[in-house]
């Protein structure tokens, strides 16, 4: 409805949509920045990274695998399978610090497709390429997001 009238209702709900993901976004960079320093602070990356060192990626990946894959390329249990083997290879702040970059991408490219679509209203040329890319990140991101978070709560629980 925001391409067909661009300067009604619909539009300014997408444009305050674009607001709330940029808002969003910086919560959960600034989230990201607190439990790091809190990390640093208490000498918890030790902790986390023992637990990684120990976690059983096959046998967790099993285990979950039995509720979870239906799919014949299982991405959710692929993206855990990839945290936890980056967490063992680079540290658990390593991890941290690489979804903050990815957090940080986001809220730079959030900018640009919030740009881009009020330059479609004003001119009336719709960039494909980039409409296509923010739809597709914004289903990847929670997902990929709500993986991150399963990903620690797995090492956060590993001792019961």
């Amino acid at each position: 409805m925001a391409r067909k009238e661009p300067g009604g209702p619909a539009a300014g709900e997408a444009l305050a949509l674009f607001d709330r993901k940029a808002a969003n976004l910086e919560a959960a960079a600034g989230l990201l920045a607190e439990v790091t320093a809190e990390y640093d602070a208490s000498g918890m990356w030790t902790v986390l990274d023992e637990r990684a060192a120990r976690l059983d990626v096959a046998d967790v990946s099993e285990r979950w695998a039995r509720r979870l894959v239906t799919h014949p390329f299982p991405v959710a249990l692929r993206s855990l399978e990839f945290n936890w083997g980056y967490m063992r290879q680079h540290g658990v702040r390593s991890f941290y610090e690489m979804t903050a970059r990815y957090v940080a991408d986001l809220v730079e490219n959030t900018v640009r497709w919030r740009a881009a679509f009020e330059a479609e209203r004003d001119s009336g040329v719709i960039d494909r390429i980039t409409t296509v890319e923010a739809d597709l990140a914004s289903e990847e991101a929670p997902m990929h997001c709500d993986i991150c978070k399963k990903t620690i709560t797995a090492l956060l629980y590993l001792d019961g």
